[in-house]
């Protein structure tokens, strides 16, 4: 085990990195019982790559090559530490195997490179950018001796096959999480996981072209949470199309009062998913209360809802 996983394991009371088993290599493991919304680790990036580089491989693999040129000693040995997809690459393989998404492009995170993929995962992960971190927070409470997970893809809105397809492409391994592996046993159960994550993608792209219909919004935001929670999927799933279901219902003043209670709603939901957004939230509940109601000037609670509750997929 390499020495920045001994460190990690030293320091940290929450989680450790071990091994996973089945051929999955290493992955983290909850040292003791992780609440609901707890976050499990904060990370700033080792290194990042911006949206300019993304476009093309070869400029995306040149400026990784010339990042980790200016690494310490110390961090190249823990981003070659890592696992390699595409070792035909080098260390931009590396790279393009572990980088997470920023607001402006991708970083590289080693500690949370280590932990696995699962298609129902029990963490869920996010870029703050104004703290300049990666974020991975339970998205239901964790056992102690569990391992902890988080979902590399949307695999809420892709079925068996497609998921199969981009995890072999893009990571070139094959999901094996007790999710892809109950359906795996059973035609009937996938069919029907089939369907609902087909249909779940259908009205992902049905909201994004929804404008100035707050019945139709209302009802697809309906179906979508009874699929999610069939699905085995958690609530903050569903909080971009609460957003998305708001800003139909505020452009008709007969749905103002849907429009509030969508808010009230957003801010159970994320309070319940990551308790630290509680108050930022609450703060932005007050923009659609009366004037004598006041909120933190410094605040813009149209913008915060719209960060916290459309993140990019």
């Amino acid at each position: 085990m390499s020495d920045d996983v001994v460190e990690v394991n030293r320091v940290n009371a929450t989680f450790e990195i071990r091994n996973s088993g089945n051929g999955k290599g290493l992955g983290g493991f909850a040292k003791r019982k992780i609440l609901k919304g707890e976050v499990i680790v904060a990370e700033p990036p080792l290194l990042k790559i911006p949206d300019s580089a993304i476009g093309s491989l070869d400029e995306a693999m040149h400026f990784a090559n010339t990042e980790f040129k200016k690494l310490s000693e110390i961090d190249k040995k823990r981003v070659l530490s890592l696992f390699n997809a595409f070792p035909e690459r080098g260390v931009s393989g590396i790279i393009q195997s572990n980088a997470l998404p920023t607001d402006d492009g991708g970083g590289l995170f080693p500690t949370l490179a280590r932990f696995n993929h699962a298609c129902n995962p029990n963490a869920n992960q996010s870029w703050i950018s104004k703290k300049n971190e990666q974020r991975v927070y339970a998205v239901r409470d964790i056992e102690q001796g569990e391992e902890i997970f988080y979902k590399y893809i949307p695999a809420l809105f892709m079925t068996y096959s497609e998921r199969h397809s981009v995890l072999s492409q893009h990571f070139r391994f094959e999901c094996k999480c007790m999710h892809c592996e109950s359906l795996s046993q059973n035609s009937d159960k996938k069919a029907k996981s089939d369907s609902n994550r087909s249909r779940l993608a259908s009205i992902k792209d049905d909201f994004s072209e929804l404008e100035n219909d707050p019945e139709e919004a209302l009802s697809l935001l309906r179906e979508m949470e009874e699929l999610i929670l069939e699905e085995g999927g958690h609530e903050g799933e569903l909080a971009p199309f609460i957003y998305d279901t708001f800003v139909n219902c505020i452009t008709t003043p007969k749905y103002l009062k849907k429009a509030d209670g969508l808010i009230q709603r957003a801010h159970k939901v994320l309070s319940n998913c990551l308790p630290s957004f509680s108050l930022i939230i609450f703060c932005s509940l007050n923009f659609f209360l009366p004037p004598s109601s006041s909120f933190p000037p410094s605040l813009s609670p149209h913008w915060i809802i719209f960060s916290l509750l459309r993140p990019k997929y």
